[in-house]
């Protein structure tokens, strides 16, 4: 369909055409957000060291927190794809599609690792127990960490408000849009 036909059959088509417009800016600047690493919404599970600390497996990076949720390093998990990972002891094993590292505490690889299958200890756990305190463990849409000690629950981790915020707005703004698109079909249509 040309312009000159559109123009015809939406007197507003203008307005429309601003409503798609600010949509797809909108999602264009998320989608920037997403992909430039600003934000981090992609949970791929949650770990604990012999010593407390707390490992928070996101797309392209291993935060580890201390015990009081206080930003210690990050880790390259050597892969910008899913991956699963598990802390074992001084070691960080770290299984991906395309490879299986054995690493230190601090991301440095000590080999590689060939499995047949991915061992059942890679999941991520809902509680484990560290030195008698309990971590729990929510890593879905919205990932946290709750410990309690001493009959006291604190949320150690939790997913930025910011990262949250663009999770959702991701979701919504592709409704907006698919929506956006039906209803403009719709009126259309009506027009013919």
């Amino acid at each position: 369909m040309e312009l000159a036909e559109l123009k015809r059959r939406l007197p507003n088509y203008r307005k429309y055409l601003a409503v798609f417009a600010v949509l797809w800016v909108i999602e264009l600047v998320i989608m920037i957000l997403l992909l430039s690493g600003t934000v981090r919404v992609e949970c791929m599970g949650i770990r604990i060291d012999p010593a407390g600390n707390i490992y928070v497996g996101l797309t392209e990076e291993i935060r580890v927190f201390d015990k009081s949720g206080q930003l210690l390093r990050t880790i390259s998990p050597k892969t910008s794809k899913n991956y699963v990972f598990h802390v074992d002891g001084d070691k960080l094993l770290l299984d991906s599609a395309s490879s299986h590292y054995v690493m230190d505490l601090n991301g440095a690889v000590l080999e590689e690792r060939s499995y047949s299958e991915l061992p059942s200890f890679m999941q991520t756990p809902e509680k484990i127990t560290v030195k008698g305190a309990t971590y729990y463990f929510h890593c879905g849409f919205y990932y946290r960490v709750t410990i309690e000690d001493h009959g006291e629950k604190t949320v150690a981790v939790q997913m930025p408000t910011l990262d949250l915020i663009v999770k959702i707005a991701f979701f919504v703004m592709i409704a907006a849009i698919f929506v956006f698109v039906l209803t403009l079909l719709r009126k259309l249509k009506k027009q013919v």
